[in-house]
């Protein structure tokens, strides 16, 4: 009897929660390579949404990218999956009933096998990272945005603080205040859109209350802000990427770094910051000795960190991406830790990053079976062809009410199924 090989669910729905209808999804991009590593080891994956899975027969429909072409979907009745990826795209979305249900119920069905399985926020980074004494010391100050008298005293002991959105990222919505010359008081703001934005205002009075109204009553916190190093009179920090190993364990898969635009108060590149190698950064500020020592320090605290979060939280995770920076006396400090990295432009950190997913995922897959079952799927696989009777693109109208059997009959023919 043949074995399905190794099932990968990619999880994922609009912006605002609602199912795919069609493959316009973001991350299109990444979801392809998946799927085109995927094939080549054997490892059968798709993307689907929670309006897709049918719970009794334990099937799923969705979509998978064809050989032919990453632009070329194709909707098909698939296996339930030995292992989910959770790439929902925003905190909205992962908010909504029918997500949040569908979340739950296959940690059920899958005795846990959802990897990544929420957003992560930066007061969960303090509470989860502050309990562990090493990596304390490597998380700015930072106290939760509530009143003004509590904050001003705080930016009168640091001197300069950013607020920042507990559920914030690409730094919409981060701001800078600081002491201005003649008694006021300079506030700097990123809009959703644009570039940073200043005003210097009378009175601490008045800063409060243009802050109170850019907050609008969202949680938000203030951090000290960190003398950065430079490069090019720049300042600059580091994205670092690390996954876990098929043993389990974290490791660092690669980085890079993101220097800050002019006039801007945060690294990221729609807000016109530029990429740079990690190490070439490293060596323009630190000196080849030192950018040596600073790449292996960076690598082993990200995978501590990612290790403590885990802890902390009870939940499985497969990656982890970390904001990282350098000050001037070659200190490191954790800004960030994002449970769904987004791609990187880095195309070898790229690459890594997806095969690094298929082994573990693989590995994941293979445990949770039994021995039997183990033994069968070890046999060599039989390759076929991808299928052309199903190599069309299938209208998004009408697809829930196709009857699933032939559709998964037919996964033989795309080169999964073993001998």
């Amino acid at each position: 009897m043949s074995m399905a090989r190794a099932v990968l669910g990619i999880l994922t729905t609009y912006p605002d929660g609602s199912s795919v209808r069609g493959p316009r999804w973001p991350q299109w991009r990444t979801f392809s390579e998946i799927i085109r590593a995927g094939r080549e080891h054997g490892v059968l994956v798709y993307v689907f949404s929670p309006g897709g899975v049918d719970w009794r027969r334990r099937q799923v429909l969705g979509w998978r990218v064809s050989a032919q072409g990453p632009r070329q979907w194709h909707a098909r009745w698939f296996p339930m999956p030995d292992v989910v990826y959770n790439r929902v795209p925003t905190r909205t979305a992962e908010g909504k009933p029918s997500v949040r249900e569908c979340l739950r119920r296959l940690r059920r069905e899958l005795d846990g096998r959802v990897f990544n399985p929420h957003y992560l926020n930066k007061a969960v980074l303090s509470r989860a990272l502050g309990r562990d004494p090493e990596l304390a010391g490597h998380l700015p100050a930072t106290i939760p945005l509530r009143d003004g008298a509590r904050l001003r005293q705080f930016v009168e002991e640091h001197g300069r603080v950013y607020l920042k959105a507990v559920g914030g990222s690409l730094g919409n919505g981060t701001m800078e205040i600081s002491p201005g010359a003649r008694g006021r008081w300079r506030l700097r703001y990123n809009p959703s859109f644009g570039r940073t934005r200043t005003a210097y205002l009378p009175s601490w009075d008045a800063l409060w209350d243009a802050v109170t109204r850019l907050v609008r009553g969202r949680p938000y916190l203030a951090q000290q802000a960190i003398r950065l190093a430079k490069v090019n009179g720049r300042p600059f920090d580091l994205r670092l990427l690390v996954q876990k190993e098929p043993s389990g364990q974290w490791r660092f898969t690669g980085g890079a770094a993101r220097v800050a635009g002019p006039g801007q108060i945060t690294t990221h590149v729609p807000r016109g910051g530029r990429r740079m190698p990690m190490d070439e950064a490293l060596v323009t500020a630190f000196g080849d000795g030192a950018a040596r020592i600073l790449s292996a320090r960076a690598a082993a605290l990200a995978e501590r960190a990612a290790r403590a979060m885990e802890a902390s939280l009870g939940r499985d995770f497969m990656e982890m991406s970390l904001d990282l920076g350098i000050d001037d006396r070659q200190r490191l400090w954790i800004f960030e830790l994002n449970s769904k990295p987004l791609r990187f432009d880095e195309r070898d950190i790229q690459r890594r990053w997806v095969e690094n997913l298929i082994q573990y995922v693989t590995a994941v897959a293979e445990e949770s079976r039994p021995l039997k079952a183990r033994s069968a799927a070890a046999r060599p696989r039989l390759e076929v062809p991808e299928p052309r009777i199903l190599e069309r693109p299938q209208a998004a109208v009408g697809l829930a009410h196709m009857h699933p059997a032939p559709l998964i009959d037919d996964l033989a023919d795309d080169g999964i199924r073993g001998a």
